[in-house]
């Protein structure tokens, strides 16, 4: 008898330990989903002022597009690589190495842009600095990743929902 109940002990924790696995999978699908629905509207965000000088770009609007891309850092931060490399192969790889560094230098022009702005300066990123190629380098990269493997991507999501 006392056998019998420690097999079922163990079974129930095998099974507790596979139901928190899901459930940190399933966490790590629904943080991805927001934060790549917020990349969406950022993008949406930023093609509506897509060659407008900087200076004519209203506040509130910057200010919106400052808080998406603080918010998907944010949450960025908090998703493990193994996790998002078991839910598609180099998902967290690519994610930890070319999106979140791309939002880091993004979300710092901002915050130096809009203080630039409050003092009067023109806040200008120059295709010169450094900091805005390596910006630029890093979204090509994602995206050239990313892009062609979305509808993959999507599937493996759902599959852990």
């Amino acid at each position: 008898m006392a056998a019998h109940f420690g097999r079922f002990l163990i079974g129930i924790s095998i099974a507790l330990v596979s139901c928190s696995r899901l459930s940190h999978e399933q966490e790590v699908v629904h943080s991805l989903e927001d934060i790549l629905t917020s990349r969406h509207k950022a993008i949406q965000l930023s093609e509506e002022w897509r060659g407008t000088p900087a200076t004519s770009i209203p506040q509130d609007v910057l200010e919106k597009m400052k808080v998406l891309n603080e918010d998907m850092l944010k949450r960025g931060k908090t998703l493990d690589a193994g996790t998002l490399n078991s839910i598609y192969p180099e998902l967290g790889t690519m994610f930890i190495q070319a999106f979140l560094p791309c939002l880091t230098i993004a979300v710092q022009y901002e915050d130096e842009g809009i203080a630039k702005r409050a003092r009067g300066e023109i806040p200008l990123s120059s295709p010169a600095d450094i900091r805005f190629r390596n910006m630029k380098e890093l979204e090509v990269r994602w995206d050239e990743w990313f892009v062609p493997r979305t509808h993959e991507i999507a599937e493996a999501m759902k599959r852990k929902w």
